[in-house]
């Protein structure tokens, strides 16, 4: 059995985001205070955010002072648009660090806007993101790991630029929207937990098993350049790389 066909359809992933323990991983688990990239950050530390994504309880984000990826959580944020700046709060956490998410940081209140960075900026800050095409994604091979063989070494959120144009599907018996596009030599097809573009796609699908590039650009209404990949917490033992957000170029 295909271990991916075991990851949440998307009525589950209706029923996350409407839960507390929503979001881009589903329930969540301990953090860290102070990401790799970060050094250590103290409790109260004021940081400016590049929203890439969001979920009612994590978004992932570029910290510009540092300029590495974060998972900011919280129990409720608002709605935010990729590319949003943000001011925000870090709280402590007294939890042992999830090794299925090195990078995440907790919020001690919700974001609150701030001026927006110019796009030029913005892509260079993206470029000099972009994950080494030369390495597995994540740090791993295939589509799901082991939950027992994390240890927070490896990234649990990665953005790239696919290689080529990207496709969405939906497999037989699946109710579950699938991203297909090649990537550092390989083809993968991982879950969409971008639950409004993956709701857009499926509504686009109509029936279909399967859009091309037009069908893509038409549903979202952007072609998307850029992709942010994240591992979920555990289910069964296993943490699946997912997509979490669908970027169009700034």
């Amino acid at each position: 059995m295909d271990p991916m066909s075991q990851t949440p359809s998307l009525p589950k992933l209706a029923a996350a985001a409407r839960s507390p323990y929503g979001g881009l991983t589903g329930r969540p688990g301990p953090q860290v205070l102070g990401a790799p990239g970060l050094g250590h950050v103290a409790a109260g530390t004021r940081r400016r955010l590049v929203v890439l994504c969001s979920q009612p309880t994590e978004a992932a984000a570029i910290d510009l002072e540092t300029r590495a990826l974060v998972r900011a959580r919280a129990p409720r944020l608002p709605r935010m648009r990729p590319y949003q700046v943000v001011r925000v709060q870090l709280a402590e956490d007294h939890e042992v660090p999830d090794p299925a998410a090195p990078e995440g940081v907790v919020l001690a209140r919700p974001p609150e806007p701030d001026t927006p960075v110019r796009a030029r900026h913005l892509r260079r800050l993206l470029k000099d993101l972009l994950s080494p095409p030369g390495e597995p994604l994540l740090g791993f091979p295939g589509a799901a790991v082991p939950y027992w063989t994390l240890t927070g070494a490896w990234p649990s959120v990665a953005l790239i630029r696919p290689d080529d144009d990207l496709s969405v599907l939906v497999r037989r018996g699946e109710m579950l929207v699938r991203a297909a596009f090649s990537w550092g030599g390989l083809r993968h097809h991982l879950p969409v937990y971008d639950f409004a573009a993956a709701t857009a796609l499926a509504t686009a699908l109509s029936g279909r098993s399967r859009l091309e590039r037009a069908g893509v650009e038409a549903a979202l209404g952007f072609r998307p350049e850029y992709l942010v990949v994240s591992l979920t917490p555990p289910q069964d033992g296993q943490c699946y790389k997912t997509v979490g957000g669908l970027l169009p170029r700034p």
